[in-house]
């Protein structure tokens, strides 16, 4: 199982796109650890699908045959180690890949149709944070479309696109990630 994760999805000239190990993945409900080889960590949401079909070279119009669960995922990262990394032109992979940086939610079937109009809650201590609509079915298509080219996809696979805003990840922190009314992933940082 691997992480395949889309960042500026709606600039085609800026796209980039990373591979996160298994090892990156932690599920829902185990607390995050923040790690001691950097000072400051942060997190964001990101919509996801889950991958039911192997494939290669999938074309766009086919692509929504390759997933029927959807839901979201915490991605973390080290945000003092990313910039150093970033201001010397050296890969993100130690600051954005490091083990359990990836929570990855309860996923829940999908209407395809539903996809762009689904709202994502995400919630901090309680309080209602940030709100965000997820990426439509025709965007998760293009991912995979594109994915394949490189990657053979296989059955368990993760296709992420991150769509939500940053926060800062405090110790004692509980973050709760809500798909609708399905609560998709609650933790706990320490």
């Amino acid at each position: 199982m691997k992480i395949i994760k889309f960042r500026n999805t709606d600039n085609p000239e800026k796209l980039e796109i990373d591979v996160i190990p298994d090892s990156a993945i932690q599920k829902s409900g185990k607390p995050f650890f923040v790690p001691d080889f950097a000072s400051r960590f942060q997190f964001s949401a990101a919509a996801a699908v889950h991958v039911c079909r192997l494939g290669k070279n999938i074309a766009q119009r086919f692509a929504n045959r390759y997933y029927e669960e959807a839901g979201l995922c915490l991605v973390f990262e080290a945000k003092d180690l990313l910039d150093a990394l970033n201001a010397n032109g050296k890969p993100r992979a130690l600051a954005t890949s490091f083990d359990a940086s990836h929570i990855v939610g309860e996923m829940t079937p999908t209407d395809i149709a539903m996809l762009g109009k689904n709202t994502a809650t995400l919630e901090i201590n309680g309080e209602d944070t940030e709100k965000f609509t997820l990426p439509s079915a025709a965007d998760f298509d293009k991912c995979i479309a594109t994915a394949s080219r490189y990657f053979t996809l296989k059955i368990g696979d993760l296709i992420l696109i991150e769509n939500g805003e940053w926060h800062n990840a405090e110790i004692n922190s509980r973050v709760t990630a809500r798909l609708g009314d399905f609560e998709s992933i609650n933790i706990k940082i320490k």
